[in-house]
Order: structure tokens, then sequence, then C-alpha cells
């Protein structure tokens, strides 16, 4: 007879202990309301990840940016746990280039200064291969065009580093942008 996983949260190549550790996790109503919320982070490995990772990530950028301007989160905080889920994606292949020293770095700066008056100060973001990040590789989503480390930003991403976004990652883009 086959054997029917109940809980579609927990993989069947888990440890026991990971599972165990899912099973806890999934008791938290905030848990349940965060991944009701935002049902694609219920592909990201669970047994990765704390409750207040999980509950972060259904934050919006809005409210994370106002719980940051009231004390109530720091940027390190946020950021940390942003990286967190894209390390718990890390199966999904979806990232081209990590920024997590970067990031952390940049919320480290934010915590010290206090600086959350921009309108996203302090809410980590990606941007995509076909995207300039200054000293970053730019891929345009391909593997024939080699190493380009951008020495510029984007007019996109100073707008987003303006508005205080944190970029976390730059993630895969189809080859060039191109639509199918």
């Amino acid at each position: 007879t086959e054997i029917v996983n109940p809980n579609p949260y927990i993989a069947p190549e888990l440890t026991a202990i990971e599972t165990s550790y899912v099973a806890q996790l999934m008791q938290d109503p905030g848990v349940q309301t965060a991944l009701e919320a935002v049902p694609g982070m219920r592909s990201l490995h669970l047994h990765q990840l704390s409750a207040q990772d999980i509950k972060l990530g259904a934050l919006s950028g809005q409210e994370t940016a106002e719980r940051m301007r009231a004390g109530n989160l720091t940027a390190t905080e946020v950021v940390e746990s942003a990286i967190n889920r894209a390390k718990a994606g890390d199966h999904l292949a979806t990232i081209d280039h990590a920024l997590f020293d970067e990031a952390r770095a940049k919320a480290a700066e934010m915590d010290r200064n206090r600086d959350f008056s921009a309108p996203f100060a302090g809410v980590p973001s990606m941007t995509k291969a076909n995207v300039k990040v200054e000293g970053a590789p730019t891929s345009y989503g391909s593997r024939d065009v080699g190493t380009n480390t951008a020495t510029a930003n984007s007019p996109h991403v100073d707008a987003l580093l303006a508005l205080g976004f944190i970029p976390i990652a730059i993630s895969k883009s189809s080859e060039f942008g191109f639509n199918g």
C-alpha cells in the first residue's frame, strides 16, 4: 500500500527531526496564516526557516517598512530573514547572483544610523539578471555573455535604492529578458 503524507508542508525526504520541526512550526497560527497569504512560500524548505522567517515573508513591503520605522523590527532582522527564505529556496534555482553580504552591510548601516526616512527603507528586494547592479555580474539570463560586472546601476536600480530597498540577490531571467 502507498503511504500518503497527510501534511503537504512536510516533504517525504526529510529526516524525522526535520519533519518534527515542520510539524511544530505548523502549530503556530501565525505561520499557518502566513502560508495561506503567500502560497508560494510552501515550496520553500520550511525546515530551514524559523516561524519569524515565515511570518515576515507574508508582510507587504509597506508593512515591513512601517514596522521598522516604529522600531518593532530592525533592517538586519528583516534582511537576514529574507536571506534565509532565499536560501530555503535554493532547490528552485531562482538566484543568478547573491548579494547577501552587501545586503547585510547595508542593513547594519541603516540600523546604526536609524535612517528609515525613505518609503521602503530596509525592505529586501531582488532585481532581474538583465538589470545592472553596480559591482555585480549582469548575465542577461544567458550563459553566453560571460561575466559582465556592472560599473554602474541601471536607472531602475537607482530608483529602487532611492526608495530604500535593499537588494539581496539578482534573480534569474529569461535569456535577454525575452518573452516566450
